[in-house]
């Protein structure tokens, strides 16, 4: 952050913006003036503003003591949407993916330290799993991460490994870096991942890579479900149909 913060056409005030944005989610639905102070580490008179001037341009409403987002901020989000071919191409695709597997299915695009889901369709079960677009998750804790670290050269991994903070769920959650190592040197030489009950017990997930016709990883596929469903034969024949998706998307698309 710091080499950004010395470019001078860095605009450290437009990312104060976006980041009070990103403090809205499922957990945090509505949020004070207060909140956004202690959670941005600014001042209340800094949080503030941003508040306001949020609420004047109308992506904010508030009651004079919580602020919650307007439907206006489905713009921004329309326009990845709508200006991304490849996401319309993912949608076809977990839908497919998704009734062949009868799992929830997602196309999830590398994000910083996230994988983030661009597409996404929910089982068709009584029991399923709530996958959202927009949805982040960490690199190191979820298999469409670990596909995306695979890619990585030795030594960057192993630096990435040590910087990154890692958290504890449950017994089944790999903490020790040299594991990690392994399992994800593992996921490259098998070209999959599978994340056993990792953030939570009974829950765990399957991705494999997406490829442009260059060769170049360029999103990952992946379901998610009860353990239940995922015993070795259930996992090859998912996995099956999972890289026959993979290779119908690396034909049918220009990136």
């Amino acid at each position: 952050m710091s080499s950004l913060l010395n470019d001078k056409d860095y605009v450290a005030s437009l990312e104060k913006g976006l980041l009070v944005l990103n403090l809205f989610n499922e957990k945090n639905r509505k949020i004070t003036l207060s909140e956004t102070a202690n959670l941005l580490d600014m001042t209340r008179a800094t949080a503030r503003r941003f508040l306001k001037t949020l609420e004047i341009l109308g992506y904010l409403d508030s009651d004079s003591k919580y602020y919650w987002l307007t439907p206006k901020i489905l713009k921004l989000s329309k326009a990845y949407l709508t200006s991304n071919s490849f996401h319309k191409i993912a949608q076809y695709y977990v839908k497919l993916i998704a009734l062949k597997t009868e799992e929830t299915s997602y196309i999830s695009v590398k994000n910083g330290s996230l994988s983030t889901v661009i597409a996404c369709e929910q089982a068709s079960r009584k029991m399923q799993v709530n996958v959202q677009i927009g949805d982040g998750e960490p690199l190191l804790g979820s298999a469409s991460g670990r596909v995306f670290l695979s890619q990585m050269q030795g030594e960057d991994l192993v630096k990435y490994i040590k910087n990154s903070d890692l958290t504890y769920y449950n017994e089944y959650t790999i903490l020790d870096p040299d594991l990690l190592y392994k399992e994800v040197q593992k996921i490259k030489s098998q070209g999959y991942c599978f994340v056993n009950q990792e953030q939570e017990k009974s829950l765990v997930s399957l991705a494999v890579p997406l490829r442009n016709l260059q060769g170049e990883l360029i999103a990952t596929l992946s379901i998610i479900g009860t353990d239940s469903r995922f015993h070795e034969a259930d996992i090859i024949r998912k996995l099956e149909y999972m890289f026959q998706i993979a290779d119908e998307i690396k034909n049918n698309m220009i990136l």
